[in-house]
């Protein structure tokens, strides 16, 4: 059996805390703040398309996808959770371009871009 320690009380990880990061919400939150200040620093991108990407980004950081084939359930699962923030603020626009490219990048089919416009618009 290996040893391993905490990164950063170099203390012994026990058997009970293997399943438990006690960095990853940490790490996520350096990680977030990170993200925003780059989009941020985009000039040839207007303010509705820096907030969808931060929010997507954001969004995609705290589900951790592996696989491409993912996208269609994160899409929906973020369309369910920041909808109505997307179109309190209205991004609605910006929001279905994104999923396009995602579409145009063949992380995405035309039926499931359908049902998430179709699940955007049913939230009005």
């Amino acid at each position: 059996s290996r040893l391993y320690f905490h990164s950063k009380t170099y203390e012994p990880v026990l058997p009970r805390e293997f399943d438990y990061d006690s960095e990853s919400e940490e790490q996520m939150s350096w990680m977030e703040d990170k993200t925003k200040q780059l989009i941020q620093d985009f000039t040839d991108v207007n303010e509705a398309e820096k907030a969808i990407m931060v929010m997507w980004n954001c969004f995609i950081l705290k589900k951790r996808p592996l696989a491409d084939h993912q996208v269609p359930v994160l899409v929906s699962e973020f369309v369910e959770t920041s909808g109505k923030e997307i179109i309190k603020r209205g991004l609605i626009k910006n929001l279905i371009l994104h999923f396009t490219n995602l579409h145009s990048f063949g992380l995405l089919k035309a039926e499931d871009l359908e049902k998430a416009v179709l699940q955007l618009y049913s939230m009005e």
